[in-house]
């Protein structure tokens, strides 16, 4: 196999769409849209530890099919180390609450996002055990590691 590095999610599904690579570890939310679009996409499985909800109900994860691979994406709202503490907490007063909306729940549905709603250190805890979980899997794979600080 040859790997192909493509700028974004979106670069790697057009030339999946477009038949210039075979396969594409992608992103439902990203996929929805060129399927809702037409485009020759086949999705073989979801990378989550269960199925998705709503249209993607059907299709099995990688671990139904004996392969034991799971790729969460952490999305969110970020900001710098140096951002006071009194605008973090502001950030989060107004969007917490905003993405428990039912509308926000209905938008995300459809495209098979997953709410986590994790802010402060249990959210930089979850990232940290996610990256660890990176490295495992790279040096399983005979990766040769990040350079320090990465």
């Amino acid at each position: 196999m040859r790997l192909v590095a493509f700028e974004g999610g979106g670069e790697a599904l057009e030339a999946l769409a477009g038949r210039h690579v075979q396969v594409v570890a992608g992103d439902v939310a990203e996929v929805a849209g060129l399927l809702e679009a037409g485009r020759p996409l086949r999705v073989l499985a979801v990378l989550a530890a269960q199925r998705l909800p709503g249209r993607w109900a059907r299709v099995p994860t990688a671990r139904e099919q004996g392969y034991d691979i799971r790729w969460p994406i952490l999305r969110g709202l970020y900001v710098g180390a140096g951002v006071p503490d009194e605008l973090v907490r502001r950030w989060q007063d107004l969007m917490l609450p905003a993405l428990s909306t039912p509308a926000s729940v209905a938008a995300r549905e459809p495209l098979g996002l997953q709410a986590s709603l994790v802010s402060g250190p249990a959210l930089e805890l979850l990232v940290a055990r996610q990256m660890d979980e990176y490295r495992r899997m790279a040096r399983d794979i005979g990766l040769p590691p990040l350079p320090a600080g990465r």
